[in-house]
């Protein structure tokens, strides 16, 4: 079974700051901050590491999307 593509990102941008709105993981490694939402709450908070270091939600997501 082929999976579809993540569609492309929503971006919010000012003067000096950036949100990247995105079910694709791709550029999760250079964000400086990642919010992780389930069903409207916050989950998780973080940067990359530290949010695979904590093997949550965050680190399921993203090994899932590797493997696809």
């Amino acid at each position: 079974m082929r999976h579809k593509p993540s569609p492309p990102p929503v971006v919010y941008a000012s003067s000096d700051a950036a949100v990247f709105v995105t079910q694709g993981l791709e550029n999760a490694r250079i964000a400086d901050r990642i919010v992780v939402l389930d069903r409207g709450r916050v989950r998780e908070e973080g940067d990359f590491q530290a949010l695979m270091e904590r093997d949550g939600l965050f680190a399921e997501l993203y090994r899932l999307a590797q493997d696809r």
